[in-house]
C-alpha cells in the first residue's frame, strides 16, 4: 500500500533511512544526479512521529555529505518533524 494510504500510522525511524523506495537515502542520490547548473536542491522528510536525539543523529550520519539539514529536531513538537535539507 502507498505511504499516502497509510495515514496516521507511525514509522519507525529506519523507515525513512532504508534504501528501498520507501526510504528518502534514494532520494538524496536521484536528486543529485540531477545536472542543473546553480540549481537549488532541497530534500523534505516528514516524519513522524518525531525521532529522539540520540536516534536521529545516528540515522542522519548515513545521509551523503554535501547537505545541510536546515530544520532543528527540538524546535517542533513529540507527534512530527519536518526535515528540510539544502544541497551545500
Amino acid at each position: 500500500m502507498p505511504i499516502g494510504r497509510r495515514q496516521n500510522t507511525p514509522r519507525n525511524l529506519r523507515f525513512y533511512f532504508t534504501e528501498n523506495n520507501n526510504g528518502i537515502l534514494n532520494d538524496f542520490t536521484k536528486l543529485e544526479s540531477i545536472n542543473m547548473e546553480n540549481a537549488n536542491k532541497w530534500i523534505i522528510g516528514f516524519i513522524y512521529p518525531k525521532p529522539t536525539k540520540e536516534e536521529w543523529s545516528s540515522e542522519i550520519a548515513r545521509i551523503n555529505y554535501g547537505w545541510i539539514l536546515r530544520t532543528e529536531l527540538e524546535k517542533f513538537q513529540d507527534d512530527y518533524y519536518v526535515a528540510i535539507w539544502e544541497k551545500a
